[in-house]
């Protein structure tokens, strides 16, 4: 990236709260180095954080004008049960990939600061795609522990080498 290029980070957790709270600290500290930050929610969500935040006291940790909060459809109707996670995980892949581009695309085309780098929890991964096919430098953030992370990228090899079996 040149260093006329000024950073611009989009962030995108997985809509539920173990998720969204450690991409909600990292931007907070991207911020806090002032990158400008675009943080992503569903609409579901999005609406719950903007009600719970007109609940509080602001503070000088809120990082105003540079952790912008904005929000793509999830494809879900308003107000369905989203506790049906196998069934909400596919209308949300068939759907937020679109609207996360389009979004990409819109701010890109009226902000100065284009967007530089997405960074995507490592369970959306079809955001990375949408970075990769605009030519958009991404990253995967893993937002559980990293003791979780190196068990789950151990089950391949404990199954192969019969330590664990399928059940």
């Amino acid at each position: 990236m040149s260093s006329s290029i000024k950073p611009h980070v989009l962030v995108i957790p997985f809509p539920l709260q173990g998720h969204i709270m450690p991409l909600m600290e990292l931007s907070h500290r991207l911020a806090g180095r002032d990158f400008p930050v675009t943080f992503v929610n569903t609409e579901h969500i999005h609406e719950r954080l903007m009600a719970a935040a007109r609940h509080r006291k602001p503070s000088s940790d809120d990082f105003a004008g540079k952790v912008k909060m904005v929000a793509v459809p999830d494809g879900w109707p308003s107000g369905d049960d989203r506790t049906k996670f196998g069934t909400f995980c596919h209308v949300m892949l068939k759907e937020m990939p679109g609207h996360l581009e389009n979004l990409i695309l819109d701010i890109n085309r009226r902000d100065d600061r284009k967007i530089t780098c997405v960074i995507a929890d490592a369970h959306m991964p079809w955001a990375l795609e949408v970075a990769e096919k605009l030519s958009i430098r991404r990253v995967a953030f893993w937002p559980a522990s990293a003791a979780t992370f190196s068990v789950m990228a151990s089950i391949p090899r404990l199954l192969e080498e019969r330590v664990i079996d399928s059940n």
